[in-house]
């Protein structure tokens, strides 16, 4: 008898329990976000499916959030039941095989947008205009014969640049056969060790000087103190002459002005380009010594000489 009533009264708060987790449901309460006081966070967090506040109850307002939340199957608003307006939101939805927005069905407008171009053809696949290489700014350039596939010009060196290749003598243009300038152009280091210009033919250390790491070269492998007989002993810079060549030209002052951008140099880890570079003797390097390495070409400036 004892033990029917006991049964009995595991059945019944069992059923209690029960009765307890289901109200709460059927009343919508959602007590995971009971912790949460939107007032007090100052927005509401944990929104249903339908827009809905787990916290609070409120129900989310398009306008006053300032935006949608917008069906992209009917492109309407699951809130507020508003069509999907392109002009208002600032972007269409493109089909990219119609070229037609999904959303208003307005067609795509080259001039407006942009052509959309197959390469394969050099024609618009919307409008069916052929490119135009003085329109577009821009060749489409058969590197094999360096001729633009489209409207048959010849690639000018001086326009579009040289197509360098290194050999025995130097680097020389492939096309019109100029052969590269170091002074122009700047050093082409072949990456090896011992390095060198593949251009001059300098080793990089005549060039750009030694650059020691305990006790030996990283350029060349000599040893600190040692002049390797390989290398020929580097020449005296002059002021303004931060390449060592001898020229004070525009060259010497835009690598004062990569020195002091943080750029990539030839005066970082050189001595006597980093004295040479102070072409007004002030003993700084800065924008003024480029200035004045500018005056002297220009015959304004005696101050310093090569």
């Amino acid at each position: 008898m004892k033990l029917k009533k006991f049964l009995v009264s595991i059945v019944a708060v069992a059923m209690i329990l029960s009765v307890a987790a289901v109200v709460p449901l059927i009343a919508g309460a959602d007590y995971e976000w009971d912790w949460w006081d939107c007032k007090l966070q100052g927005f509401h967090y944990g929104r249903d499916n339908f827009g809905v506040c787990k916290a609070c109850g409120d129900k989310w307002n398009c306008q006053a959030e300032g935006w949608h939340w917008f069906d992209y199957s009917t492109y309407i608003c699951d809130i507020c039941g508003v069509k999907r307006d392109c002009e208002a939101e600032g972007w269409h939805i493109w089909d990219d095989s119609t070229y037609v927005c999904n959303a208003c069905g307005v067609k795509w407008d080259c001039e407006v947008n942009r052509h959309s171009w197959d390469y394969s053809t050099d024609i618009c696949d919307v409008c069916g205009m052929k490119w135009n290489c003085e329109v577009e700014e821009r060749h489409s350039w058969n590197y094999s014969n360096h001729t633009c596939n489209i409207c048959g010009v010849k690639w000018n060196c001086k326009i579009d640049g040289h197509a360098w290749d290194d050999n025995e003598t130097g680097i020389a243009c492939l096309l019109c056969g100029e052969k590269r300038d170091c002074n122009i152009y700047g050093h082409a280091f072949d990456g090896k060790g011992p390095d060198y210009c593949l251009g001059c033919r300098l080793s990089s250390c005549v060039i750009l000087g030694h650059y020691f790491l305990n006790g030996v070269c990283t350029r060349c492998n000599a040893r600190e103190g040692e002049v390797p007989t390989s290398t020929p002993p580097v020449a005296p810079y002059s002021k303004g002459d931060i390449r060592g060549d001898g020229n004070i030209d525009v060259s010497n002052a835009v690598e004062i002005l990569k020195y002091i951008a943080g750029l990539p140099n030839i005066i970082s880890g050189n001595a006597q380009a980093l004295a040479a570079a102070d072409a007004n003797g002030d003993g700084e390097i800065d924008v003024q010594d480029a200035i004045e390495i500018l005056r002297y070409i220009a015959g304004l400036s005696n101050a310093i000489s090569g």
